[in-house]
């Protein structure tokens, strides 16, 4: 995987061993693309869990700035089942510097980062409504792997007569299930988009 062609006026960092900066930096900026997500409620998020759960392959997320300000996001996870797959976490631009390529920068950066640090699998989960990331991950070859529907509705034995309601889960993720090979990433196989490519979602 190639690195990609620069945007003009931006600049590209990873996380690094300035992970802890970097988020807090790009706080703000995390907050408002975490209140425009499709889910049925709002999405409860503190600096602290940020800290501790973003970004967690700091050489794989990356900042973008602009005069030093960021102004983009796309970070990268840890995964249960090893170091040989990494999840997306979230990707985001600031709401007046989209439609450059700054989204699709910082996701390049991450496929070519990955295909030479040995992550033979990329995973990522892409909601209903959020159709435009659905489809700069599919422009990257990412195809659907798997759908995850969630139900909501009334729980029983609640305070209303045996039909309370518990708080709304999230609904109808799209998972992005993309594999690539360190340096042969050609997408032929399967977000509930996966991109399957010779070697090893948001």
């Amino acid at each position: 995987e190639p690195e990609p062609e620069p945007v003009e006026g931006i600049e590209v960092v990873p996380l690094g061993d300035r992970r802890e900066e970097l988020l807090v930096a790009v706080w703000p900026l995390a907050l408002a693309g975490y209140a425009e997500l499709p889910l049925p409620g709002p999405v409860s998020y503190t600096l602290e869990t940020w800290l501790r759960e973003s970004g967690t392959r700091p050489e794989g997320s990356f900042v973008a700035l602009e005069h030093g300000e960021p102004v983009g996001f796309a970070g990268l996870m840890e995964h249960a089942n090893g170091s040989a797959i990494a999840e997306h976490g979230l990707t985001v631009v600031r709401a007046d510097r989209r439609g450059g390529g700054i989204a699709r920068l910082l996701k390049r950066r991450q496929l070519a980062w990955a295909a030479g640090a040995g992550v033979v699998r990329l995973v990522t989960w892409t909601q209903k409504g959020n159709e435009a990331m659905q489809a700069l991950n599919r422009s990257l070859g990412y195809v659907d792997a798997s759908k995850v529907i969630t139900f909501q509705g009334p729980r029983p034995g609640g305070d209303d007569g045996g039909l309370g309601g518990g708080p709304p889960e999230r609904s109808c993720r799209h998972g992005d299930d993309r594999e690539q090979r360190p340096g042969d990433v050609r997408p032929q196989g399967p977000q509930c988009l996966a991109r399957r490519g010779e070697e090893g979602g948001r």
